[in-house]
């Protein structure tokens, strides 16, 4: 995938070592990226986490649709996914916005470990992403990232 080499290199560069939850790290922090191409495919443990967001957050996503069918204009169809578990959802909210009948898709991310779950977040949003531009007719303009901890985990 070009665009997780892309970040892979960035975060070489750029990032910081730190140690988090006892594993050493390789960090850079508030960055921003738009997905552009979906140059990867899912392996069969990564299409089943995909499938089972997208279950948990059915109605989550059924309001943001809705949402948006009443309103084209919109900048209240968001889903936000739960922190306050054991495990918290690394990526916090997406935000949709129609304008010019092109779907823009906002992620909100805490934190992004780039070579495990970046295809992940990528396919989840795509996938919310497509089936509102299937619904309401209209064509996804872009698909931005807002990552607040941009890591991998360093063996």
């Amino acid at each position: 995938m070009k665009l997780k080499t892309k970040l892979i290199n960035y975060i070489n560069k750029n990032g910081k070592e730190i140690i988090v939850r006892g594993l050493k790290t390789k960090e850079v922090l508030n960055y921003s990226f738009k997905v552009k191409d979906f140059d990867y495919e899912l392996n069969e443990e990564q299409e089943k986490y995909v499938k089972d967001k997208l279950e948990e957050y059915e109605e989550e996503i059924i309001y943001a649709i809705d949402n948006l069918m009443q309103d084209l204009n919109s900048r209240q169809s968001v889903i936000q996914f739960r922190v306050l578990q054991e495990y918290p959802n690394c990526c916090i909210s997406i935000q949709f916005i129609i304008r010019n009948s092109k779907l823009y898709s906002i992620v909100t991310s805490r934190s992004l470990d780039v070579k495990s779950k970046l295809e992940c977040d990528i396919e989840i949003c795509k996938r919310i992403s497509y089936e509102i531009c299937k619904k309401l007719n209209i064509e996804l303009k872009e698909i931005l990232f807002n990552v607040v901890s941009m890591h991998y985990y360093l063996k």
